[in-house]
């Protein structure tokens, strides 16, 4: 690993650990704590602590690709975030809001020192709850999307929901594009034949 990728991995890990921690020092203070804000949390701290370990880019993505990708961690993000200041949301909301966040993370702690946030190729992972989807992560995410979007579901909400699945779509396309250059990856879609749920390609 080059010293520019290890000293980025450590800002970039820094930086979202401290995400985890103000949100988590925030809902100690909360007398009426929901769940949701906690889901954040993990989520936060899961992707800071990958930052330190992930393994080396064996192939960057191109210019392109990471413009392409770069908005819908962009819109999933703001969609998410009021999640961490909320106050307690209906139980069907929550409910969602949580299993998205519950199979999020457990598809990065998969995904392991894999983990990228842009294009990238790194070792291609075939465990955990990749052995089922090829985007698992997107999946979680985008349940936590839907999760919002039942929590409040006004015009913006709703606007920001459905862009969402644009740009992940968008996103997802453009990954699976430049990854299928590598043999291994393309052996693993062979395999495992479904993007986001058994059943749907």
């Amino acid at each position: 690993m080059t010293n520019p990728e290890r000293a980025f991995n450590f800002l970039a890990g820094s930086t979202v650990l401290s995400w985890a921690a103000a949100i988590a020092q925030t809902q100690l203070l909360d007398p009426a704590p929901s769940w949701s804000p906690w889901v954040v949390v993990t989520l936060h701290a899961v992707v800071g602590l990958l930052f330190f370990v992930r393994c080396p880019v064996l192939r960057s993505g191109s210019c392109a690709s990471a413009i392409a990708a770069a908005p819908s961690v962009l819109v999933a993000g703001f969609a998410v975030a009021p999640s961490a200041g909320a106050a307690p949301w209906p139980p069907f909301a929550e409910a969602v809001f949580v299993l998205g966040g519950a199979i999020a993370v457990a598809a990065l702690l998969s995904l392991g020192r894999s983990f990228a946030v842009m294009p990238a190729l790194r070792v291609v992972v075939d465990t955990g709850l990749y052995r089922f989807v090829r985007h698992p992560v997107y999946l979680g995410e985008g349940l936590m999307v839907i999760g919002c979007v039942l929590a409040d579901p006004g015009v913006e909400m709703v606007t920001v929901c459905v862009a969402a699945a644009v740009l992940l779509s968008i996103r997802v396309r453009v990954e699976e594009h430049g990854l299928s250059r590598d043999a291994a990856y393309v052996d693993y879609c062979r395999r495992v034949r479904w993007r986001w749920l058994p059943g749907l390609r």
